[in-house]
């Protein structure tokens, strides 16, 4: 008889440290949307799907080729996954800044950036503005 093991949620980290393709079809199964939400979240107005496509296909291939350096539980390997999908998003961003295919695209990718620098400088403020840290809130300030 075949002594075929079926992944499930105790088993697919040591299948996919073995390279059992199973357990790389349950992490795509149970992780896609993780990874497609840091990915879109990551690349945003991307009209382009096929480069959002192709980005989660290297998260997953990274996950793939890294799987033996994972240590951890399945809550480890969630964030371990989303870490490497803002990566490669990231990754993925800056290729398409540095080869500037789309000038609309890079325009609207700069005034993100310049939106979440600005959203987390507001954060931080406010942060140090409720501890009644107010020198380092109007130093903050300063910086505009």
């Amino acid at each position: 008889m075949w002594n075929y093991q079926k992944c499930n949620n105790s088993t697919f980290i040591q299948r996919l440290k073995r390279k059992k393709e199973d357990a790389l079809e349950y992490v795509i199964e149970q992780y896609l949307s993780l990874v497609k939400g840091v990915v879109l979240k990551t690349l945003p107005y991307q009209k382009n799907f096929g480069i959002v496509e192709e980005c989660i296909n290297d998260v997953f291939l990274a996950v793939w080729n890294n799987a033996d350096q994972f240590v951890g539980n399945e809550e480890d390997f969630q964030r371990w996954i989303a870490v490497i999908a803002k990566y490669k998003a990231t990754d993925q961003l800056r290729k398409l800044i540095r080869n500037r295919e789309d000038c609309a695209a890079y325009a609207v990718t700069r005034e993100y950036f310049y939106f979440r620098r600005r959203r987390a400088i507001f954060k931080l403020c406010l942060y140090f503005k409720r501890n009644r840290s107010k020198h380092i809130y109007y130093e903050i300030l300063t910086w505009f």
